[in-house]
């Protein structure tokens, strides 16, 4: 496979034909159904890398466009092949005889709604100049965001920035490539789900949890090559930060009289492996502090305060599998333990949604977010599967897209042409925040198709 010649121009139309098993005459839909078979043999192909798939997938996308544009051209021939004999005139002019040039005298009859365009389909508008052989070009830009304006006082996931040449009379932008580094943190202070509060039931003593941000898995899984959850967790227990409790959710930092835990004789975390629920449970046959039991908060602010205007879905406990905000276990003489009702899964953004805003406004929206009673738009131009990315490469690696999904979720379509040069770049994660890469870069890839003047 490493040998495979991915150059369009090395073959002959009969070979390309003959890789998508065409025999004339064929169709538009025969081309297209054998493009999106090779497709899946190629992306379902587990011996292929990332890399790799992107190259063959975009030879692929090459030579449908190469067939496309030959059906076409045998079409035309074949309906203009009695006119171009006819028009052959011959007119003459004192002792000479003039031949038209067939093609000139087509040219100069033909329709505005004949010629080849860049996608192989029939639906761009016509070119002013050479209606015969094109009506679009393709325009591929590459935007890398470490050459984004204004590099230190902006995100690279949020940025604006000026094309150094103005695209003409666009009638499509598609999202061709993608490639991300997964270095967000799933766990992290500024998403505001580091933090958890543990209160003892007999008094107003508590401990504020914080885990460092980064990211997590189970102790026996590898997927990710993250750091082990309960062993982070439990350093956490050990050295949370003393604290007082008041009765209206607020802190008192630190606790005139400090204590700490000890997650050998107070309270552990554990992941049950079977189940894959998360446990906090005082050890048993254990002397511990929590004589009453203990109360776990998840609602609270980096700083331990009480929170209920946030989801609790943004917190902490629920990525533990915990599905309320508090929790109140164990009593006096009896073992504490909380179990969460859903599985402990760690994870950043399961997907994030691209947005790029061209400062245009005849176009429809293509890509709605729903969210209950809302909508988020936003100028959204496709989802990209972080999750899938994730699983095959691991936390702190590159990942990459290779783009060639079907053109409805990467495809913005125009009402007319329209002139581009201004783009605002956003990455948006599934709660409609802006991801944070960590002061890492990323690239992408758009193709602009062109009505030809």
């Amino acid at each position: 496979m490493d040998n495979l010649n991915l150059d369009c121009d090395s073959y002959k139309d009969e070979e390309l034909e003959r890789l998508f098993q065409l025999k004339r005459p064929y169709t538009q839909n025969e081309i297209t159904g054998a493009k999106q078979r090779l497709s899946q043999k190629i992306t379902s192909n587990p011996s292929l890398g990332s890399e790799k798939q992107r190259e063959i997938l975009f030879f692929i996308d090459t030579i449908t466009n190469r067939i496309s544009n030959t059906l076409v051209e045998i079409n035309n021939s074949n309906n203009n092949s009695d006119t171009l004999l006819s028009n052959s005139i011959v007119t003459e002019q004192g002792s000479n005889f003039i031949i038209d040039n067939p093609s000139k005298t087509e040219g100069k009859n033909s329709k505005l709604s004949d010629g080849r365009v860049a996608s192989g389909a029939e639906k761009a508008p016509s070119g002013y100049l050479n209606p015969i052989n094109v009506r679009s070009i393709m325009q591929a830009v590459s935007i890398d965001t470490r050459f984004r304006p204004s590099y230190y006082t902006t995100k690279s996931t949020n940025f604006s920035m000026v094309l150094p040449s103005m695209i003409k009379n666009v009638i499509s932008m598609r999202v061709a490539a993608i490639e991300i580094p997964i270095t967000y943190y799933a766990v992290s202070r500024s998403l505001g789900n580091a933090n958890l509060l543990i209160m003892d039931n007999a008094n107003t003593d508590g401990w504020l949890v914080t885990l460092p941000d980064g990211n997590y898995e189970q102790a026996w899984a590898h997927e990710n090559d993250a750091s082990h959850l309960e062993t982070i967790m439990n350093n956490s227990i050990a050295t949370a930060i003393s604290v007082t409790v008041n009765t209206d959710g607020s802190i008192v930092n630190p606790n005139p009289n400090p204590t700490s835990l000890n997650p050998l004789t107070d309270i552990c975390f554990t992941i049950d492996r079977t189940s894959g629920r998360g446990i906090f449970a005082t050890p048993a046959n254990q002397t511990s502090l929590l004589t009453d039991g203990f109360t776990i908060r998840f609602n609270v602010d980096n700083n331990g305060t009480l929170d209920v205007n946030t989801n609790i879905q943004l917190r902490l406990g629920w990525q533990l599998g915990f599905r309320s905000a508090q929790y109140i276990c164990g009593a006096t003489g009896a073992v504490g333990a909380c179990v969460s009702e859903g599985i402990c899964l760690i994870s950043g953004p399961h997907y994030a949604f691209l947005s790029i805003d061209d400062h245009q406004k005849n176009t429809g929206p293509a890509f709605m977010v729903a969210y209950g009673s809302s909508v988020f738009q936003d100028s959204i131009i496709t989802r990209i599967n972080l999750a899938a990315e994730q699983a095959d490469v691991g936390v702190y690696q590159i990942s990459s897209d290779p783009g060639l999904t079907t053109q409805m979720n990467r495809t913005r379509e125009y009402f007319g042409p329209v002139d581009i040069q201004r783009l605002h770049i956003a990455l948006y994660d599934e709660y409609g925040r802006i991801i944070d890469l960590n002061n890492m870069d990323w690239s992408f890839t758009l193709a602009f198709e062109q009505l030809y003047n």
